[in-house]
Order: structure tokens, then C-alpha cells, then sequence
């Protein structure tokens, strides 16, 4: 279950900070506000961010790099906290933690893997 969304100049979103406290929740809003955007950030910081041209562009006007944030409780490894940074000219970066212990990607991707069934 996501707990906390943080995004800093993602797209449309300068700075915003998303709490849910419910395990299913729906994001209505008119065309064009960000909801699209909001869902594509939560995926790129839990997943990883595509390789190629252009995905620097999702850089927020005038910012130098985007900082993606997720806070999720995962199963038997409790909660995690992942966070991406995408810079406009493509390269990311990748922290992640549960408790006091630091992940590897690697390791966050065989929980995920474990606990979702992710691939």
C-alpha cells in the first residue's frame, strides 16, 4: 500500500506532497490537471525510469532535475522509502530504505518481485 507520494518539479507539479490513508484510492479531476502525470511518477520511482532520448523532458520547466518519492508498505519488509531523481539530461539516481537498512535496486526489485509478483 502507498502511504506518501512526493514529487518535486515533475511535470505540472513544482512541489507536492500526497498522503493516502486508504488502500484504494481514485484521483477525479478535470482533463489536463495531472493525473496522468501523478500515476506515471508513482511508476517511474517504484519501476525505473525508461532508457533513450527524451526522458529528461518530464524535467519541469526551468528546474535542473525532478525528485520522485514514494513511501509503501511491502509486505514481510515493511515500509519502504524509494526516491528517483531524473536530471533534464536523462541520468537518475536511486536511494531506497526500510528502517535504518539501505537497498540496492536490485534488492528492492526481488522484494517487489516477492511480495507483488512483479517482474
Amino acid at each position: 500500500m502507498i502511504l506518501r507520494i512526493r514529487l518535486q518539479d515533475w511535470r505540472s507539479y513544482g512541489d507536492v506532497t500526497i498522503e493516502l490513508d486508504r488502500p484504494v484510492v481514485f484521483f477525479v479531476a478535470p482533463n489536463g490537471v495531472g493525473k496522468t502525470s501523478l500515476v506515471d511518477a508513482i511508476r517511474r520511482c517504484l519501476l525505473g525510469f525508461p532508457r533513450g532520448r527524451g526522458v529528461g523532458r518530464a524535467v519541469r520547466a526551468g528546474a535542473d532535475r525532478a525528485v520522485l518519492s514514494v513511501d509503501l508498505v511491502v509486505g514481510g519488509a515493511g515500509t519502504i522509502t524509494v526516491t528517483r531523481t531524473l536530471t533534464r539530461s536523462g541520468r537518475t539516481t536511486f536511494t531506497a530504505s526500510a528502517g535504518d537498512a539501505s537497498l540496492s535496486e536490485e534488492e528492492f526489485g526481488q522484494i517487489l518481485s516477492r511480495e507483488w509478483a512483479s517482474d
